[in-house]
């Protein structure tokens, strides 16, 4: 399918935020930059922007471009940009049949798509990703896969990481990667890197000198830790896995911190959380180089992204434990900051959201999106799933100024609730677990983007800054 269908709907006149049109591709730009003497908040004005293409307006205020391909609904959308150029993009979704759900069919698992685009979001075209590999010997109509991650590498190359699921459910996830240099029209490298059938969500990025990283959690097994692969070769061969020290579970994206690889995780000693746990990779070696503990810095999923000025900005991702906390330098000397719920006017301490992705933007903005908690994902009462299948799971975008640990925008992405297009009826594969807890967001020095579900589409609009008075 190269062109899914955008549906066009009047734009409406009330605006909660302030929109900025804009048309035409991206294109590079020099953003401007916060006062080193003075916070975000006193130098830079955040806005909304429309994207390129054919867009609509929400209620809400916001110009959003809209993919949808009926009788398909997406979950947890990812979206990776073109270090080099900023009008080459790629999302990627689970996706299922709109009238399927697990409830209809436990062992149905959805599957993994890739949209491409190179003028910017303008158009968008559906790719079709290599077979799937697990170890399993299910008939393949059985089979599924699901959580994908996505990055380009420094030489454009698009690389995808997903999860792998045999029918069953339950230890039945490995994990596969393969990339394309001709954006999605061929695909090599299929590799399937976990085999033991307890492995989730995995993660993509960028490593020194080039490296491809890969980090996962093993899930079943009493949360007994997670595991890591590399390749130096742009992905034609890989190294690993190696696991990590501990019961480190909820493992982090790689990122570089003062020229190592290093990753975040959570420790967890059975019972509860124990703090988080900083990893750094020598890449030579193969080995672990540094292991570092900081109990007071929560627990939960580490959501995290390297500020301009080598600081790091870490978010919690569970309940009333949402903090975000930014280091003096590197891994050392953070410093947190108040419950998020405290900080904006999305939800109450009663029933927080969580945190679904953070990133850094080239200005010294910290973006946090904030969605419905997690429902106890697979076995506790669907209080949230009742909510989500009722169209009124909330999604919103802040930004924390990482000096000052205020919020200097707050936006409320998926439509009140109540908005009869806000419906997701019927329901899609993640509704009877109610699980739709990863969003895209992604910056560039064109801007950034922010992409996330609503109903059976997807919806994607432009975050910008300008000279604050």
């Amino acid at each position: 399918m190269d062109a899914p269908r955008v549906p066009r709907r009047p734009a409406h006149a009330v605006l909660l935020v302030a929109l900025v049109l804009a048309s035409g591709c991206l294109g590079a730009q020099a953003p401007p930059q916060a006062a080193p003497d003075l916070p975000v908040a006193a130098t830079l004005a955040y806005a909304y922007a429309c994207p390129p293409g054919p867009t609509i307006g929400l209620p809400n205020g916001l110009c959003v471009r809209t993919i949808e391909a009926w009788p398909d609904a997406f979950e947890e959308p990812t979206l990776a940009v073109h270090p080099h150029d900023p009008d080459v993009l790629a999302i990627g979704t689970n996706t299922a049949l709109a009238a399927t759900s697990l409830a209809e069919d436990p062992a149905l698992a959805g599957r993994v798509d890739v949209f491409v685009s190179d003028d910017g979001g303008a158009t968008w075209r559906r790719t079709t990703p290599p077979p799937r590999l697990n170890a399993g010997s299910q008939p393949a109509a059985r089979e599924g896969a699901a959580d994908p991650t996505l990055l380009f590498d420094d030489t454009g190359r698009l690389h995808v990481a997903q999860m792998t699921v045999r029918a069953g459910f339950e230890r039945s996830f490995d994990v596969q990667v393969f990339h394309s240099d001709d954006l999605g029209r061929t695909w090599h490298g299929s590799t399937l890197l976990a085999t033991d059938g307890d492995n989730d969500r995995p993660w993509l990025a960028l490593g020194p000198g080039g490296a491809i990283l890969l980090s996962w959690q093993n899930t079943w097994r009493d949360w007994a830790g997670s595991h890591v692969a590399w390749s130096l070769d742009g992905g034609k061969t890989w190294e690993g896995p190696l696991g990590t020290p501990g019961n480190c579970i909820s493992i982090s994206r790689a990122l570089v911190v003062e020229g190592a690889a290093t990753f975040a995780c959570s420790l967890w000693d059975g019972d509860a959380a124990q703090g988080r746990r900083f990893l750094r990779l020598d890449l030579e070696e193969g080995a672990w180089a540094e292991v570092v503990d900081e109990p007071g810095l929560g627990n939960g999923w580490s959501f995290w992204d390297r500020l301009p000025d080598g600081r790091v900005a870490l978010a919690t991702a569970r309940g009333s434990h949402n903090r975000v906390a930014v280091s003096a330098s590197g891994i050392e000397g953070w410093r947190t900051s108040e419950p998020l719920h405290a900080l904006c006017a999305c939800r109450g301490a009663e029933r927080p959201l969580v945190v679904t992705w953070l990133a850094a933007d080239p200005w010294g903005g910290i973006h946090i999106l904030l969605g419905d908690g997690d429902p106890g994902f697979p076995t506790q009462p669907r209080v949230d799933n009742a909510r989500y299948l009722a169209g009124a799971l909330e999604l919103w975008h802040i930004v924390l100024d990482p000096d000052t640990m205020s919020v200097v925008l707050e936006q409320q992405l998926t439509l009140p609730v109540g908005d009869a297009r806000e419906q997701r009826v019927p329901p899609p594969l993640g509704a009877t677990v109610g699980v739709d807890h990863v969003h895209g967001l992604v910056f560039s020095d064109a801007g950034g983007l922010v992409l996330w579900t609503r109903d059976r589409s997807l919806d994607m609009t432009r975050i910008v800054a300008s000279p604050g008075s």
